[in-house]
Formats: structure tokens, sequence, C-alpha cells
């Protein structure tokens, strides 16, 4: 028998534990909402249908109404609580974008907004509308606590918050909750918990052969981050984290980047993380550094046993270390050369599945001090798929949507990718101290982005230096 609450996993335990003053680790959409179903006659956001829309989606989604209590000592792990009725007014801001509205300028607000630590004393979630961008449109930035949901959760209330509409969530009533437990209730049932867990590993003990192949993955996770087979590279991309970020986006057609990247075995994850290596070979070059390395990128991989999310809250990810062979100069030769070690990879994540060091409490506060001294990851990568139809907000149609990941530890660069109603948004993160050349990386993105789709167009293959 399980906890009888709703306990924070091992994995939304260390999402605490890894937010630090300067470091907030919550996931962000970004996007681009048709505003003039939110403009009021008089030229003004209508804010009050926002609100009711708001109230009236957050009961989809448990999370979205959820606080988190802490526990003390003997009580076990941290839970879930219900909050009851939520005040959307304290979670929804009107933040306009000043000067023209224009690219730059949406850019810096958004990060602006992304910048600040959430509200642990209230469910974690907000949303911040950004009126003012060329053309009448609004810009939207919805943050989630990286503790509330992974990528794939994170979808799924998305789909929540931007429905069809305020007409199917209306008939559900708002959450009444539960009764808080007691110290001595939790302290019985965390008791109660661990006996259970050690009486089922009794009995699982005479299967050998699931016990030593889960000590194999566990060591050969345990040796790939300890002892990489190759050596790693000093670059300028690892460094200390500062409080401010700089964002940028990019955008794709979805279909051709699939079909180029299925005619040569891949995915669009591998063609993603092609052309990130590409323009860290732009990067690399422009500083003076060696750019024909390898370097390893951090890929989250989804443990929910399914080809598509599940829908569950919180957090089912292991981790794909990925050789980024930034040397090789042919953009579909790369792609393939990323295929063949990301499908080795999978194999070795999924039979490992999370971070074992991680899932507890003591584990994280060990490895968080490691990961600002780590040199074996040089970027993340975060390829989560959306929705394939378009979503609304208040009847405004989301237009872009653009994934914003938490960067970490020494990384200072994020990239986030997140398809959605047949286009593939990209969302860049770096640390603005050590990234005032963004452009250059973002530039070489583009053009390997755009060499694969202009490849699948003409059935062609195109050679292009990295970059």
């Amino acid at each position: 028998m399980g906890s009888r609450y709703e306990r924070l996993t091992g994995a939304d335990r260390m999402n605490l534990l890894a937010e630090r003053p300067g470091t907030p680790w919550h996931v962000g959409l970004v996007g681009v909402l048709d505003g003039r179903p939110l403009t009021a006659s008089d030229g003004t956001l209508d804010v009050a249908a926002v609100t009711r829309f708001l109230g009236a989606a957050v009961p989809r989604a448990p999370r979205l109404h959820q606080v988190v209590r802490p526990t003390r000592l003997g009580q076990g792990p941290p839970l879930w609580l219900d909050a009851g009725p939520v005040d959307v007014a304290a979670h929804l801001t009107v933040s306009p974008v000043g000067g023209a509205g224009d690219g730059p300028a949406f850019l810096d607000a958004c990060a602006r907004v992304l910048r600040p630590p959430m509200d642990r004393s209230r469910p974690l979630w907000d949303l911040t509308l950004l009126p003012g961008l060329a053309g009448g449109d609004v810009g939207v930035v919805l943050r989630l606590h990286h503790a509330v949901a992974d990528g794939e959760a994170a979808v799924a209330v998305l789909g929540a918050l931007f429905g069809s509409g305020e007409a199917s969530a209306a008939t559900r009533p708002p959450p009444v909750p539960a009764p808080a437990p007691s110290g001595p209730d939790l302290a019985r049932d965390a008791w109660r918990t661990r006996a259970t867990a050690v009486r089922h590993a009794l009995r699982r003990w005479p299967d050998s052969s699931r016990l030593m192949a889960t000590t194999r993955a566990v060591t050969a996770q345990a040796r790939g981050v300890l002892r990489p087979a190759e050596p790693v590279p000093a670059t300028s991309l690892l460094g200390p984290l500062g409080p401010g970020r700089r964002l940028a986006q990019v955008r794709v057609p979805l279909a051709p980047l699939h079909d180029v990247a299925r005619a040569h075995g891949a995915s669009i994850n591998d063609a993603v993380l092609a052309a990130v290596a590409s323009g860290l070979h732009a990067v690399l070059a422009a500083r003076g550094e060696d750019p024909d390395v390898v370097l390893r990128a951090s890929v989250p991989v989804s443990l929910r046993g399914g080809a598509g999310a599940d829908g569950a809250a919180g957090n089912r990810v292991g981790v794909l270390l990925v050789p980024l062979p930034l040397g090789e100069p042919d953009t579909v030769r790369r792609m393939e050369r990323i295929a063949a070690a990301t499908a080795a990879e999978k194999v070795r994540a999924r039979d490992a599945g999370p971070l074992v060091v991680l899932t507890s409490t003591l584990g994280a506060r060990l490895a968080l001090p490691l990961m600002r001294r780590q040199r074996l990851v040089s970027v993340f990568v975060t390829n989560v798929r959306g929705p394939e139809v378009p979503l609304s907000l208040a009847g405004a149609r989301l237009l872009e949507a653009y994934p914003a990941a938490p960067i970490a530890g020494n990384v200072t660069l994020g990239v986030g990718v997140l398809s959605y109603a047949g286009a593939l948004g990209l969302g860049v993160v770096a640390d603005a101290a050590s990234w005032p050349d963004l452009r250059v990386f973002v530039v070489g993105l583009t053009a390997a982005l755009e060499d694969l789709v202009d490849g699948a167009a003409d059935g062609s293959q195109h050679p292009a230096g990295p970059g």
C-alpha cells in the first residue's frame, strides 16, 4: 500500500531544491496571441474576460489549484494539498511591452517576466499578458514551477489553460479542499509506506536477474557521468550563472524537417541537435576556441511508458547524454551520427531510469553543488511534442509558441523545442553575462535548420559547414 496522501516524488523534491537565489527553476511558455478578441471596445485589454476564462479552466488540472505543504523530520516527503478556489487575479499580470513592440523589446520583456522565483505559498503557476506588440497582437508568458510538471505534463497543463472555451470547464465545480492531515497522521503514513516498500523489496529479492539488470543499469549510469568514454574539452560554454537571461526564438515548418529526418533514419530531436551543434561550432570559432570538438548535450527522455504524454502531473524523465560532433561539416551526416548515438543512449537511459542520486533529498543536496563544477554537459536541449491543433485563450488564438526551459549548474545555454500546430518553435535561454554573442549561435542554428528544410524541399543533401 502506498501513501494515503499525494506526496512529492524524488524528482519533484529535487526540482524544489534546485532553485536558489538568482536561479529560478520553472518552465515557461512564451507565445503570441491574436489580440483582437482580447481588445475591449475602448481599445484596452479585456482582463476581466481572461480572468473568467482562467477561473473556469483551473479546475481542469489538479496542480493548478494545489500547494506544496512542507513536512518535518519523520513525516515523510512533502505533499500536494488542494488550495480550494484559486484567486486567479493573483496569478494574472498585465505588463505592456514598451517601445515599438518589436521582437527584441518583446523578448526583453519576456526575460524580465521569467526572472523572479515563484511564490511557494500559492499554486505554482502564473500567467502574464504583454500587450503592445506590432500589429495589435498580445504576448503571453505562462510559468509553471518544474516541481509541478516535466515537459509532457506541462503540455497537458497548457491544454487545460488554453482550451476550446470556458463552457466545457464551467460544468466542473471548483475543488473542495480536504482537511489537512496532522503531523501524527503524516508520521504514521510515512512509516506505513516505508514498511510496505521494505516488504515489497524483500519479496523481489529472489528475482536475481531483475536485481542484476537494475544494478548494471545504475552502474553504467554512474560510470557514464563520472568517467565519460571520450575526453571532455574545456570551453567557455561553462561558467557561473548570473541572474540575467537572454532569450531568442526560431520557428521552422515541422513537416519538411520531419521528412528529411525520417529519410535519414533520424528524428526531429536529432535534427535539432545537429542544428545546435552547428550553432555551437559558430560560437566557438568566433570566440577563438577550437570548434572541431565533441561536446555533450543533456536531453531528457520520457519514462512514462508510451509514445505520448499520459497527462499525469509530476516529473518522470531520464537523461540522455548525446555527443555532438561539432566538427562534422555536413549537416545531414551530422544528424545521422547524432541519431545513431541517440538510439544507443535511449536504451541505456530507459534501463537506468531517473538519475538515482537525485531521487532522494539527501542525494539531490549532494549532487546540486557538483552540478556547478561539472564538465560533462555543455548544453541543455529539451524537445516536447505539443498540440497539433491550435489553442486559444479567452477566444484569442495562440499563433506562436516557444518553450523557455531553465538553465542550471554551470551550463549557460538551453534550447527548448515545442511542436505546435504544424510548426517547430525553438526557445533559446542563455545566461546574459556569458552570451553577449547569442546572435552568433542563433544564426548558426537557423542556417542548419534551413539547410535541412531546403534539402527536404528539393530532395537533395546540402553539405554545409557548421555555422
